[in-house]
């Protein structure tokens, strides 16, 4: 009965030890990953990007100006029978009847009075050897951004629309009509980062405006004029974003 108790006791053993063994890998540890100086990985410092944008009135130095004087083009208007001899634009310059009529990017002084079907007042004064005018957009992020401007819905913006087409004005933007009524935004495209884009802004009195709009005016003050910000803002987003806020809607 001794031994096969021992003999017991002896397997149990080895029973118990072949257990434990099973389990015994080879195992290490390297805490220095990458071959970089040292042999240690390169450290990295993540910094995310911003988007800060601003837009400014390209005036080429014509400070106390921000307008400009045109034809109604997209009614038809043109330069030859249509620039107006009666708008208080700075620049006028007689035709072959010797009646001066204003300048194609003239300034325009404010209030802008007596204007006519086929009168375009365009944001902006061109340059003396025609630099751009127009609405300014700068990227003052570290990220490329999409831009657009988005059309405020709200009292003061309505008032502010209800003066524009009481008038019969017409707005456009790098030449495309845009229905403030119905339209909520204007893509205004991709800038770079530290970029800029210059976009055209004009009101237009169309050729076939009726007399209907004959002395009716945007504001009976100055002060109370026309305020195209009070309708619009510019908006930019990161322009890999599917959309336009921050959870891409």
């Amino acid at each position: 009965m001794k031994k096969k108790k021992v003999l017991a006791g002896i397997l149990g053993v080895v029973m118990v030890a072949g257990v434990a063994t099973s389990f015994a890998y080879f195992t290490g540890k390297n805490d220095g990953i990458g071959n970089g100086a040292n042999g240690k990985l390169q450290k990295i410092q993540i910094t995310n990007g911003n988007v800060v944008v601003k837009a400014e009135v390209e005036n080429n130095g014509a400070s106390d100006f921000q307008w400009s004087y045109d034809v109604a083009k997209h009614s038809g208007a043109t330069v030859e029978k249509d620039a107006s001899p009666d708008i208080n634009a700075v620049n006028k310059t007689p035709d072959s009847n010797g009646i001066e009529r204003a300048v194609i990017g003239s300034p325009v002084t404010t209030p802008v009075q007596f204007t006519r079907p086929g009168d375009a007042l365009v944001l902006g004064v061109p340059g003396k050897n025609g630099e751009e005018s127009g609405l300014r957009l700068i990227n003052e992020s570290n990220l490329t951004v999409k831009m657009q401007l988005v059309v405020k819905n709200d009292a003061a913006a309505k008032a502010e629309l209800d003066k524009l087409t009481a008038a019969g004005w017409e707005l456009y933007v790098n030449d495309a009509k845009v229905d403030l009524t119905s339209e909520s935004a204007v893509d205004l495209g991709v800038v770079a980062k530290g970029g800029e884009k210059n976009v055209d802004v004009r009101f237009e009195l169309p050729l076939l405006t009726g007399n209907t709009k004959q002395d009716k005016s945007t504001a009976s003050t100055a002060d109370a004029g026309f305020d195209l910000n009070s309708i619009v803002e510019l908006q930019a987003t990161q322009e890999n974003n599917p959309g336009w806020s921050e959870d891409g809607e």
